[in-house]
């Protein structure tokens, strides 16, 4: 769902402190995008929403409730629904659930390490859209998004969903928008309205029985990291 140029100029135009006429190079100003990239938008009629989030952010404005006033984004509107136990586990690096199942298992305190920044790590997104979506999830977002399995696949493993995407793939697989936008790194957790440290605690506190399911989960994904991992050290001793 892009949105059309004049609703997003008159909406633009409402959102600054004193409500006046913009230009469009103003408007690609506040936004940090290129002129060039705003003008080629409005020439096709669909503006790209990130447009909003990040005009939102110029004046201070909540970013997800200024999108949610456009026709198509208004699940935005709604209270966050903040994500399960499995979901928060699927955004924490595998070698984390490791390491804390294993600290359990020899009844020692888990070593204190970080965990990155949402959707920051190796098939962080793949791992939740696989945990959580439908069985044959690309299929499933092909026939949302109107694309090829190439395309979805590559927009999986990357990941590159534009907002508009995210929003369209979540309400047609009633998956958590919010949570999605998040992980792909269009919003902040503030920004998302989750509770601070969330991880962190389902990490400490989920159990051992669903920390084991997954380390189960994200299993083929640690191959695929082992493999690469292999293959690139395979390469360095062969160019040594």
């Amino acid at each position: 769902m892009s949105l059309r140029p004049e609703a997003l100029k008159r909406w633009a135009e409402n959102a600054q402190p004193h409500p006046c006429s913009l230009t469009w190079k103003r408007i690609a100003e506040q936004a940090q995008f290129s002129l060039v990239t705003v003008m080629r938008q409005k020439s096709k009629g669909a503006m790209d929403p990130q447009l909003v989030l990040e005009i939102s952010r110029h004046w201070g404005h909540d970013p997800l409730a200024e999108l949610g006033q456009f026709p198509g984004y208004e699940v935005l509107t709604q209270p966050p629904v903040q994500p399960t136990t499995m979901e928060a586990l699927t955004q924490i690096p595998p070698e984390l659930i490791l390491g804390e199942t294993h600290a359990r298992l020899v009844e020692e305190p888990p070593a204190v390490q970080q965990i990155p920044d949402w959707g920051q790590f190796p098939y962080a997104f793949s791992s939740w859209i696989s945990a959580m979506g439908p069985r044959d999830y690309n299929a499933a977002i092909r026939s949302v998004l109107g694309v090829s399995d190439s395309a979805v696949a590559k927009k999986i493993t990357t990941p590159q969903f534009k907002v508009n995407e995210t929003v369209d793939v979540c309400l047609g697989l009633d998956l958590n928008v919010r949570l999605a936008l998040l992980i792909l790194g269009h919003v902040t957790e503030n920004e998302a309205g989750f509770e601070p440290d969330l991880r962190a605690k389902a990490l400490k506190y989920s159990s051992g029985e669903e920390l084991i399911a997954q380390i189960h989960h994200v299993e083929r994904f640690m191959r695929r990291r082992l493999q690469i991992s292999e293959s690139v050290t395979e390469a360095f001793e062969t160019l040594t």
